[in-house]
């Protein structure tokens, strides 16, 4: 059998650009809902998925 010799692939991360990031949401409602989520034992999408945002 020949052995071929392995070369590593070489790829560059690159950042997502900063405008398709989402702020997170801050007020009274976001913090009922946050409370409805957590009391029920609520699961998300974005949190079951790590979602970066």
């Amino acid at each position: 059998m020949i052995d071929l010799p392995v070369v590593p692939a070489v790829t560059e991360v690159k950042r997502k650009p900063d405008w398709l990031r989402v702020k997170l949401p801050v007020g009274k409602e976001y913090a009922q809902v946050r409370s409805l989520v957590d009391t029920h034992k609520l699961h998300t999408i974005c949190e079951s998925g790590n979602c970066p945002n």
